[in-house]
């Protein structure tokens, strides 16, 4: 299985740039809520995510601690080379068989031959509160949740952490908010029905 992406610039078209600026709002939204809500718990979606240009690589590594470690690193070598970070998406990480890839999004217009640009697609996602000890268990549960439902991937789950974006603010590790999430085959209105009367489907 391989993710689908390109090393080319992609064009944003106005409302792609709105569909993106909304998906911003509603994701803080459903942050938020999760963290007023002071529970662990999980919430399963069929969202879009939107088309990134990203600076990445590819690294080796056991951990989250790793993932994070060589993430945050790679952020920092983004800015060095002069790259301009996209304030509104959070860093993310590929998760591959024996590796994993961290991507930085930048700003669209940052995109060169050392970028790689990954279109916008249905992606099947699952937003976990608490600390990045219940990541283990959470990956098993998005995996069995994957099967249930009969869904079909179409690339790697990406882990994204949700800590407090670029907002300076500190959170306890128990109100962490996560989210992983895969790309899936486009669905029909028949096959989103199903999924939602299935009762696990959190749908707006």
């Amino acid at each position: 299985m391989t993710e689908v992406f390109s090393p080319v610039k992609g064009s944003v078209t106005p409302l792609a740039a709105l569909e993106n600026r909304l998906a911003l709002i509603t994701r803080a939204y459903e942050e938020m809520k999760l963290r007023m809500d002071d529970k662990q718990h999980l919430r399963l979606e069929i969202i879009k995510l939107p088309e990134y240009v990203c600076y990445q690589k590819e690294f080796m590594g056991a951990s989250w601690g790793d993932k994070y470690r060589d993430m945050y690193n790679l952020f920092g070598e983004a800015v060095e080379k002069g790259y301009r970070p996209l304030i509104s998406e959070r860093l993310f990480v590929i998760n591959k068989n024996d590796t994993y890839i961290c991507c930085v999004p930048l700003e669209p217009s940052c995109a060169d031959e050392h970028t790689v640009f990954y279109p916008s697609c249905t992606a099947f996602s699952m937003m976990c509160y608490g600390n990045y000890k219940t990541i283990g268990k959470a990956h098993a549960e998005f995996d069995e949740n994957i099967r249930a439902l009969g869904l079909k991937p179409t690339g790697y789950t990406r882990g994204i952490g949700i800590v407090s974006g670029y907002t300076g603010k500190e959170f306890s590790q128990e109100k962490y908010v996560s989210r992983l999430v895969v790309p899936i085959e486009d669905l029909d209105k028949e096959e989103m029905d199903r999924l939602c009367r299935s009762g696990l489907i959190k749908n707006r």
